[in-house]
């Protein structure tokens, strides 16, 4: 259990306590929601994540002849806590987590809630829909351009399948909202065609393992 403290804590750095606090109040909701209903504990391991933004190379900083852009795959690994009530069909869940989004040229971590629905199709086969709420840190560089971004927030709306009991397989599947306000740049880098804005809005597909205790 340290190792998954470790990382949740590490992955939180540059997120703000105002941030968490919003975020795991959808936890409390859910809990008051459902006070009476059998519940579990869950946590949901994403290690295998590719996330597909078609416009991420349009893009570009430039200082001379130099120039600088982004992939158009980056990974988000990421991992999530909540809690799980009982349906007669499947469950519901509602979650927190962290994550870290990862392209070649950049990082940004993230704080998220999510909520869940799970329908139970066949015995230990579940399929459902889920919607989600981020919060996403000021994006850092990691090439020789100076420039600064600021913060944003953003939604994920996606489907789920999850093939197990107690421990499961998940897929899921999910569109992805991120846009970033150009903050400054600096040291004779400029953002080509006058861009104001980073959008990394795209299409992310995750497979990981998810535990009920």
């Amino acid at each position: 259990m340290r190792w998954l403290v470790s990382i949740m804590f590490g992955l939180l750095k540059g997120v703000t306590m105002r941030k968490i606090s919003f975020l795991f109040s959808v936890l409390v909701l859910g809990l008051a929601c459902v006070a009476n209903a059998a519940t579990d504990w869950i946590i949901d391991l994403d290690p295998g994540v590719i996330y597909f933004n078609s416009s991420a190379n349009d893009f570009d900083l430039q200082r001379g002849v130099e120039e600088e852009s982004l992939s158009i795959f980056s990974s988000f690994p990421r991992i999530s806590t909540g809690v799980s009530v009982e349906q007669p069909e499947g469950y519901f869940d509602a979650r927190v987590g962290v994550g870290m989004l990862l392209n070649n040229s950049l990082s940004t971590t993230a704080v998220f809630g999510q909520l869940a629905y799970s329908y139970e199709i066949k015995p230990s086969i579940m399929i459902g829909p889920h919607i989600g709420y981020s919060m996403y840190s000021a994006p850092e560089w990691w090439g020789d351009a100076e420039v600064e971004f600021d913060s944003t927030s953003g939604y994920m709306l996606g489907g789920h399948l999850t093939m197990g009991d107690k421990i499961a397989y998940i897929f899921s599947v999910d569109m992805v909202n991120a846009e970033y306000d150009v903050k400054s740049t600096s040291g004779g880098w400029s953002v080509a065609n006058g861009q104001t804005t980073l959008d990394l809005s795209g299409l992310m597909i995750s497979f990981g393992f998810l535990a009920r205790f």
